[in-house]
């Protein structure tokens, strides 16, 4: 200033300098207030503006600014447990979630995407590794929340409290350890850290962590409205800054749960939490810190597990099933899993060392608490109810050592409630499998598992006939005895399982069961003579062992038994492929080759193919004919008969030979069945006969009485299905030789014929009766000793006063003896004769109508007509009866009964 100027002039000037300035600066500190409550005024009121201290301010603007500009990762910020003013909290926690897009579950929103170890194109559910490192003292800390920015003391600061980083860094590697048990995440400490600026550069192995941990001067004790403890970048930078300056760190008092909780609580934002209220004190994620428990709960559990997975994961397959380990008697149970969206399945696998018997529950596990994000304005919301145990209904499933076969499955109760499968018996030592999936909710459903495993007991395997067991069989054709084993607590051996057969009292032989898969099988009965008797038992053992099951269950003592009779059967189709007699090849649209064509067989062999048809005639229906790769691929095809009319036959079968061969590299043929079904009409069901897995790679014959599985109707069909369905496998099937019998109901008696004969118009009806029956399927009736009896013989329908000759010899003829009357008549059983003493065997008596003989079956009787006992038969006998039928000049033949005298 010129020294010219007078110093009274000087002075004033300076005063009004000052005065002038203090004006302008205080207009200045005004219109920043202004302009600094301009930022902040959505989420604060001007009052609780005003109430907060200069540097709170500063803070709130600048992380209002820093998220709206997307500066850097965003911070969330953790505040000491005894705020003074709530506004000041509320619009920190407001500022902080400006632009952050969360869940409405458990407030997640953005998670990692790339870490050091894990690499990049990281998503929703997946298992991730995040390295974390301590900064060295000296690190430059920006500002994170408006606080001036220096340099990290994080080490001196934590050294005076804990005298050496080995305590304090564990406290840090327990709380981390707290989020890997409780999620798919796996941390690692790097020792290393470069010291470069904080929230600057991402993890590298060697160098630094992605987690950054640092200590610096936030705001200490605070002010009016509590003090920041820590904050925390959000990912993927994740970085963590404690305040080195708050007392509240101050005591490693209580095993430091402070410190403890807000690492934790601060670690929480840098997975991608946001807060969560209602301000309760029942999660980690609250505003503020929580000392009642010690790292994440419930909800926790449950975002991280949405975002990161449990820490079973990866196991949605069978390859990469969570081993459970060699598991002996007693409860295994998984705990803290869950399925993180409705994509996740859980596969479990186990080992038994011997049988077992294992029950498994699955629990799903949630409760009902308030949830939600902070309001308006920062407030801390009341939240809204939230139930965690009915997010998802889960499936439970068993499968058996080929991780394939589905051993269980239970779903039968609603979403929150326990599915469990009970009492599965595992009769051979292995690997078993556990699947647990969700439902249709993209969303995450914690869960329970047990396993329990106890020695296995073997149990009965229950064995029944469900179409009984029939009084006579065929003597003519294989006879199919189906057994059910499907109510069984166990499962039968197929490979084990046998049925045992006698004829007329000879040896019994052992002849396998045949598997019809689904608990079914055949006992096939062979064929015999007529009129000799088949006894038969089963027996069925377990896979696994454990003993057998008789049927009857005191086997061979007691046994099964049946009578043999033949039938007179018609030819009502027959086909050797020769000609086209109208059959439908139907291939789905996927299938690619394979499918049936009618032809001479020209493959070599090589690929299971068969060389020759079946009967000789030169051609059949074959998959594909050719040599080299002509297997069926991509689907089903299916080779269906004609219509055929069995409406007038009482009974039917069906016998064709088959060639099946599924070459399968990856060892499941069962995967590639060949198919055999029937079907009363075109849009019924198709019922399945038979069902072949075993790959026999040659001609096999199978015969098939058609009433056990449907009615007999004027469209039946058959149907030939071969099947691709799992890749690779090398499918090959040809048929030939189909031959289907009837038996008619009008049948007229033929040698030896089953029952009655049909005599005049109408349906074939028992003419011969004994004590008024005859003797029903197998024609035997029993009549003691001395016991009186009535023969008769009724007017054929549409006759009247028929004439009629009885004839009756000892024991049971064969179809050899049979004597024809007439053309018309059909055959007698045996050759009609007198009696002749000297041939007892033709102990044949004559009787004319109406006089039939009635009275006692007397051996000592005389005169005859039966028998003597001096002619010197033991006891039982059995009489053959039969008449023939005069109706004025034809003559007809009778049904036949067996009278066994005992």
């Amino acid at each position: 200033m010129p020294s010219s100027i007078p110093a009274i002039f000087r002075v004033g000037l300076v005063l009004s300098l000052m005065i002038l300035g203090s004006f302008f600066q205080n207009r200045f500190s005004e219109d920043m207030d202004d302009q600094n409550y301009g930022v902040v005024k959505e989420i604060i009121s001007r009052e609780g503006f005003d109430r907060m201290a200069p540097m709170h301010q500063k803070m709130l603007v600048h992380i209002v600014k820093r998220n709206e500009g997307s500066e850097m990762a965003p911070v969330a910020a953790c505040w000491d447990t005894a705020p003074t003013d709530p506004e000041t909290i509320d619009a920190f926690n407001a500022a902080i979630s400006l632009g952050q897009s969360n869940l409405p579950e458990y407030q997640t929103g953005i998670r990692w995407s790339n870490t050091a170890i894990s690499g990049g194109g990281l998503g929703q559910g997946d298992v991730t590794t995040l390295t974390y490192s301590f900064v060295p003292d000296g690190t430059f800390v920006p500002n994170g929340v408006g606080e001036p920015g220096a340099n990290s003391n994080l080490f001196a600061w934590l050294n005076g409290i804990y005298g050496s980083p080995a305590v304090w860094q564990q406290i840090f590697a327990e709380e981390f350890a707290r989020w890997s048990d409780a999620t798919g995440i796996t941390y690692v400490y790097e020792p290393n850290d470069d010291g470069v600026t904080l929230s600057t550069a991402n993890g590298v192995v060697g160098v630094r962590g992605d987690i950054r941990i640092s200590g610096k001067f936030i705001d200490g004790a605070g002010g009016g409205g509590g003090s920041i403890l820590a904050y925390n970048s959000f990912p993927n930078d994740g970085d963590m800054v404690l305040d080195s300056a708050d007392p509240s760190y101050s005591s490693a008092a209580n095993d430091s749960r402070a410190l403890r909780n807000v690492v934790s609580h601060e670690h929480g934002h840098g997975l991608g939490f946001s807060h969560v209220c209602p301000q309760d004190g029942t999660k980690l994620m609250e505003p503020s810190l929580v000392t009642s428990f010690l790292g994440p709960q419930h909800d926790e559990i449950l975002g991280a597990q949405r975002q990161y997975g449990d820490n079973s994961e990866p196991n949605d397959t069978v390859g990469n099933a969570t081993n459970l380990g060699a598991l002996g008697d007693g409860v295994t149970t998984v705990a803290n899993v869950s399925t993180d969206d409705n994509s996740d399945l859980d596969v479990y696998r186990f080992t038994i060392n011997s049988p077992k018997t294992v029950n498994l529950t699955l629990r799903p596990i949630g409760l009902t608490y308030l949830e939600g994000p902070q309001g308006g304005g920062g407030a801390c919301s009341a939240g809204t109810s939230f139930n965690s145990l009915t997010i998802s209904d889960l499936t439970l499933e068993f499968l058996d050592s080929d991780g394939f076969t589905i051993l269980g499955l239970s779903n039968g109760n609603p979403a929150g409630q326990n599915e469990s499968l009970n009492s599965i018996n595992l009769p051979l030592a292995g690997t078993y499998y556990v699947r647990v999936s969700p439902d249709a909710t993209n969303n995450v459903q914690l869960y329970e598992l047990d396993v329990d495993l106890a020695s296995y007991v073997p149990q009965p395997i229950a064995i029944e006939f469900p179409d009984g067991i029939p009084a006579a069989i065929d003597a003519q054709y294989v006879n199919h005895l189906r057994v059910d084993t499907s109510n069984s607590s166990v499962t039968p051996d197929p490979a084990n399982s046998y049925v045992y057969v006698r004829v007329d009292g000879g040896p019994f032989i052992q002849l396998p069961m045949i598997d019809q898969t689904n608990g079914i099988f055949w006992a096939n009965l062979p064929p015999a003579l007529n009129f000799s008797k088949v006894d038969f038992y089963i027996e069925m053992n377990a896979i696994g062992g454990g003993g057998n099951s008789l049927s009857p269950a005191n086997a061979p003592t007691s046994f099964h038994t049946v009578d043999v009779l033949q039938r007179n059967t018609v030819v009502v189709f027959e086909d050797d492929f020769e000609t086209d007699k109208g059959w439908t090849v139907v291939s789905e649209a996927s299938v690619t080759g394979g499918a049936w064509e009618r032809a001479m067989p020209s493959g070599d062999g090589t690929r299971g193919d068969p060389l020759v048809d079946f009967d000789g005639s030169g051609r059949c229906y074959v998959t594909e004919n050719g040599a080299g790769n002509t297997d069926v691929d991509g689907g089903k095809t299916r080779l269906i008969s004609p219509t055929m009319d069995l409406s007038g036959y009482a009974t039917a079968r069906i016998k064709y030979a088959f060639w099946y061969s599924n070459d399968h590299p990856n060892g499941s043929p069962d995967g590639d069945p060949f198919d055999i079904h029937v079907r009363e009409s075109n849009g019924s069901p198709w019922v399945l006969v038979e069902r072949v897995t075993a790959s026999p790679n040659s001609w096999l014959e199978r015969e098939v009485v058609v009433p056990s599985f449907i009615n007999l109707t004027s469209t039946f069909q058959i149907r030939f299905r071969a099947e691709d369905r799992n890749s690779p496998s090398v499918v090959e099937a040809a048929v030939d030789a189909v031959v289907v019998h009837g038996c008619p109901l009008d049948n007229p008696i033929g040698p030896c014929a089953d029952g009655s004969v049909g005599l005049g118009l109408g349906p074939a009806v028992p003419t011969l009766l004994v004590q008024n029956s005859d003797g029903g399927p197998d024609k035997e009736i029993f009549v003691a000793v001395n016991t009186p009896y009535v023969v008769a013989v009724s007017n054929p329908p549409l006759q009247s006063n028929a004439q009629y000759a009885m004839f009756a010899r000892i024991g049971k003829p064969s179809p050899g003896e049979a004597f024809p009357i007439s053309l018309e008549a059909g055959d007698m059983c045996f050759t009609p004769a007198l009696a002749d003493p000297l041939n007892p065997l033709l102990f044949t008596v004559a009787w004319a109508a109406p006089n039939p003989p009635a009275g006692v079956l007397d051996p000592t009787a005389t005169p005859a007509p039966w028998f003597s006992a001096s002619q010197g038969f033991p006891f039982p006998i059995t009489v053959s009866v039969q008449c023939a039928i005069f109706e004025g000049v034809v003559l007809k033949v009778s049904n036949m009964v067996f009278l066994t005298i005992f």
